[in-house]
């Protein structure tokens, strides 16, 4: 889903809806081995050989983009009342959620923050 609102866009891979809340899903595909150290995605691949390192954006941080988004356009209600109880409780009605899909990747989150952890 592609969402477009002023000059800020975003592509929510999935929008889960249910009678409680909403998820808002990131979903990674990535090949080689993932480090989360605080709060950066360091990707680890076999390149002919070698071991190479890199860094790429974090899911996290971009899912977080997503939902303000969400938030931004949910704030454009006309009533005042309805724009209260979005600004009050958006974070408890929507959610973000990261899904890596390799299962052949390799997750260490042993110096991630809090935030980023597997639950």
């Amino acid at each position: 889903m592609c969402l477009k609102h002023g000059d800020l866009s975003a592509q929510i891979d999935y929008l889960i809806i249910t009678k409680k809340r909403c998820f808002v899903v990131e979903g990674k595909s990535l090949f080689g081995n993932l480090q989360i150290c605080n709060g950066d995605f360091i990707r680890t691949v076999n390149h002919k050989g070698k071991y190479v390192k890199e860094a790429i954006y974090s899911p996290i941080t971009q899912n977080k983009r997503h939902l303000e988004l969400i938030k931004q356009i949910r704030l454009e209600q006309k009533n005042f009342i309805l724009k209260a109880l979005i600004e009050k409780s958006f974070y408890d009605n929507y959610r973000p959620v990261v899904v890596l899909a390799n299962h052949k990747t390799v997750l260490n989150a042993k110096f991630a923050k809090k935030e980023s952890r597997i639950k």
